[in-house]
Formats: C-alpha cells, sequence, structure tokens
C-alpha cells in the first residue's frame, strides 16, 4: 500500500476538500454557530446539540463558551465514528481489503487514456513509481492523493474540532459512541460507481485548489456563514456522474445521522453530537430532516465575547 503515515487523521476531512471550490465570496460573520439544540416538539423526552465540526484545521480552533457548556453538561459524546475505532493500520487493513485490485487487473483498465496521463504527470517524482499507484482502485487513489495535498498545506487533524470534543469527554470520563463504523465510512467510497470514482479522481488532478477551498471553509465556519458552506461542499464534482456522490457520502448519511438523533432525544437524557459540517448545510442537511419530522432545531448563537472567560 502507499505509505501515507497521516491517512488515518485526516480521511474524515477528504470529502469536504474533494468537493469545494476555489473561488468563493468573502465569509460574512452571523453571530451564530454552526451549532443547534435539538428537542422534541410536544416537550418529551432529552435533548441534543449538534456541532457542525471541522475536521482538520491549519492552526488551532476553539470552542464558543456555548459549545463547551453544552458539552460539558451532556450525558454522553456521539461522533461520526468512536475514538476507539481509529487504531493505527486498522484503515490501511480496510483499504487493502476493500481497494486493492485483482491480480492481473490495473487502474490503467479502469480510467480514461487523459485521466491516467494526469495521474502519471501528477507522481512524477513522488517516492513511489506508477506501477504502484496502478494497483489500487480509483477512490484509494483520490483519497490519498487529497490527502497527501491536505498534508502538504499544513492541514490536520489536531488542530480540528473532534480532539478538543474527545479530550473534554475523556476528561470527564463520559462514554463516546459513533453514529457509524469505520468499516461503513470507506465501504460508501468502495461503492461508489466506476464512472462516479474516475470523475472523483479526475477532479482531485485538476488544478491546485485545495488550498484555497478548505481555507475558505474554515473561515465559513469560523463565522457561521452556512451559505457559504454549503456553496463550497457542493460546488463539485459536477456532471450526471456526481449524483451518487453527494447520495452516498452525504445525503443517505445525513438521513441516517437524523434516524439516529431522533433516538437519542426520544429515549431522554442530554447529548453532545459532532459530525463535520457538510452534514448541516444544505437543503438536505440534519437541522432540516429533523425539523420536517417535527423536532426542533434551535441554532445557538456566538457569545459575546465579553462573556466570553478569558485564556
Amino acid at each position: 500500500m502507499p505509505k501515507r503515515s497521516s491517512f488515518l487523521q485526516l480521511l474524515p476531512a477528504l470529502a469536504l476538500s474533494l468537493a469545494a471550490c476555489a473561488t468563493a465570496p468573502r465569509p460574512q460573520e452571523t453571530g451564530l454557530l454552526p451549532f443547534w439544540r435539538i428537542t422534541r416538539a410536544d416537550g418529551t423526552g432529552g435533548s441534543a446539540h449538534l456541532l457542525g465540526s471541522m475536521h482538520v484545521a491549519k492552526r488551532a480552533l476553539a470552542l464558543d463558551s456555548a459549545i463547551e457548556r453544552a458539552l460539558g453538561e451532556a450525558d454522553e459524546v456521539v461522533l461520526e465514528v468512536a475514538p476507539d475505532e481509529l487504531k493505527p493500520g486498522a484503515l490501511i487493513e480496510l483499504m487493502i481489503s476493500l481497494g486493492r485490485l485483482p491480480a492481473g487487473q490495473s487502474l490503467a483498465q479502469l480510467v480514461g487514456a487523459d485521466t491516467l496521463r494526469r495521474l502519471e504527470k501528477r507522481v512524477a517524482g513522488d517516492d513511489m513509481p506508477l506501477s504502484t499507484w496502478l494497483q489500487w482502485e480509483p477512490w484509494v487513489v483520490t483519497l490519498l492523493l487529497a490527502n497527501d495535498q491536505l498534508a502538504s498545506e499544513g492541514f490536520s487533524r489536531e488542530s480540528g474540532v473532534e480532539p478538543l470534543v474527545s479530550a473534554s469527554a475523556a476528561s470527564a470520563q463520559k462514554p463516546m459512541r459513533g453514529l457509524e463504523t469505520m468499516r461503513e465510512q470507506v465501504e460508501r467510497f468502495d461503492s461508489l460507481p466506476l464512472a462516479t470514482q474516475e470523475l472523483l479522481l479526475r477532479d482531485a488532478l485538476i488544478g491546485d485548489r485545495h488550498e484555497a477551498s478548505v481555507d475558505t471553509l474554515e473561515a465559513a465556519w469560523r463565522v457561521g456563514d452556512l451559505a457559504l458552506l454549503a456553496r463550497e461542499v457542493f460546488a463539485s464534482p459536477r456532471g450526471p456522474d456526481a449524483a451518487s456522490y453527494f447520495e452516498a457520502i452525504y445525503f443517505a448519511r445525513n438521513r441516517g445521522f437524523a434516524d439516529a438523533i431522533a433516538k437519542l432525544v426520544d429515549a431522554g437524557g442530554r447529548w453532545f453530537v459532532a459530525v463535520g459540517a457538510g452534514h448541516v448545510v444544505g437543503e438536505q442537511a440534519i437541522p432540516q430532516l429533523l425539523e420536517a419530522r417535527g423536532y426542533h432545531a434551535e441554532r445557538v448563537p456566538k457569545t459575546p465575547r465579553a462573556e466570553e472567560p478569558e485564556s
């Protein structure tokens, strides 16, 4: 397998980096957080605070006091994948079992000549020969390239939101669980139609747009500009073959996440849920799905600076 030691840390952010666009308007301050309080309309049950997170960032992100309070008051913390699944080597093993082509088959047989030429040019001078890259399905190559791009531009998981949430929960000895498994996440990429996989690969090979786009995502997140976040997340890839990507990586998962959150609220107690920011924006965002079911999804305002404790 191509040697990428940081891949395990960056996988959750790759969908955002693959979909983002390079040019965007300046983020607009909204005074609101990408953060909601979810309750039942009839006043029964419990409550869930839902945070749209940034999985990676260039510089350390901080949690607003309102988010920290909700996290401190929660009985249990829920992330996309439970922290105990993020073991070294686990993702690599999954990718080998799902994404390595059978003997005698090559990526060159699965993608067009132009895509292959672009890949050859992109990896020229890399520490691995082209023949090594050709052993993998298109989705694996796409994720590896996107990972390399993010890492080379200084984005890291350690600067993102999840480590803050996990560390706080662990310190308070709060139980943590996942909305899905790592295998389920990886299988979504593996199950994409071949035409969609090639579209994503070509998108990753064309242009140097990742740094500007992920920077824009981070800036929009900081000011709560959900419209710009949605614009970036769903800007690309484009074309008929893109529909299956957005359905598998965003919309289907949003429905599953909304189902799970509704069950948590119905069960009672206080929950803190953190998912990638791409799942809380757009017409099929989790808060909208829950409101359509009759739940209240109240967006939480930022804490005025005068009320923020001194660091």
